[in-house]
């Protein structure tokens, strides 16, 4: 990826807004091709506070997480003055899901912990011991030598011993799919979350009517959702922060 910094002249010195020009940016990067993304992003002065559309959409349930990240994202779009929405959950490389069946395991005399640890080995390697050369610590790992192996194979020809000491392929009680993954899995007080953000044209709107509208429509309908939550963060909660400190200091100035 790459980043092009663009410096304005200040305000006072240039007849043309900032919105009007990122808007002029915006329609001739779209007439350009070979790109999987192009975007713009203005950039503040003074400290960061966060986008001014900052919104988190909090649930274990993965599906019903993103369909709600979606659908939020297209009312969004639908706003006037709302514009550079963007998730901060996107698609990363091919991963290997394996699907355990724990009644086969336990059949078998195999426990989970033991599938982790024989996972862990394959892909990470172990250090079963270490010498020391000339006051240096150096450590001897095991890794498998996968050779041509590789996905299905390499994992379902893995061997674990189970209670007797038999060893078990992997594909015998285990089940496997090639899946898109993604970047980074994000988490709000533990929990799987996906934030849309995004900024607004100033004299269009602000960050509060567009929280308030977004709030107003989505807020019921989410809380009767079991384990789902919506959080408003960037200027609206540095806003509220602020107000909070100043009342607090108002207070202690009066006693």
């Amino acid at each position: 990826w790459a980043m092009v910094s663009v410096f304005l002249k200040h305000a006072s010195s240039r007849s043309r807004t900032s919105e009007s020009i990122i808007a002029e940016i915006d329609k001739k990067l779209k007439g350009l091709s070979g790109f999987k993304k192009l975007h713009t992003e203005k950039f503040n002065d003074g400290p960061p506070i966060g986008k001014p559309i900052t919104i988190s959409i909090v649930a274990k349930n993965d599906l019903k997480r993103r369909a709600m990240a979606q659908e939020l994202k297209v009312a969004l779009e639908s706003i006037n003055g709302v514009t550079g929405l963007d998730l901060d959950e996107k698609l990363g490389k091919t991963e290997l899901r394996i699907k355990p069946n724990y009644e086969k395991m336990a059949r078998l005399g195999i426990t989970s912990l033991q599938l982790a640890e024989t996972l862990r080995t394959a892909f990470q390697g172990i250090v079963p011991t270490h010498i020391t050369r000339q006051g240096e610590e150096i450590d001897y790992r095991v890794e498998l030598k996968t050779g041509s192996l590789s996905g299905n194979n390499l994992v379902g020809n893995l061997q674990i011993p189970n209670r007797v000491g038999k060893l078990i392929d992997l594909s015998t009680f285990t089940s496997m799919e090639e899946s898109q993954g993604y970047e980074v899995i994000r988490h709000y007080n533990g929990t799987r979350s996906i934030t849309i953000t995004g900024d607004v044209v100033e004299s269009q709107t602000t960050s509060s009517l567009v929280n308030r509208e977004i709030y107003l429509k989505f807020n019921d309908r989410i809380e009767s959702i079991p384990g789902m939550r919506i959080y408003f963060g960037g200027e609206e909660k540095a806003t509220q922060e602020s107000m909070n400190s100043f009342l607090i200091a108002f207070a202690c100035a009066i006693v």
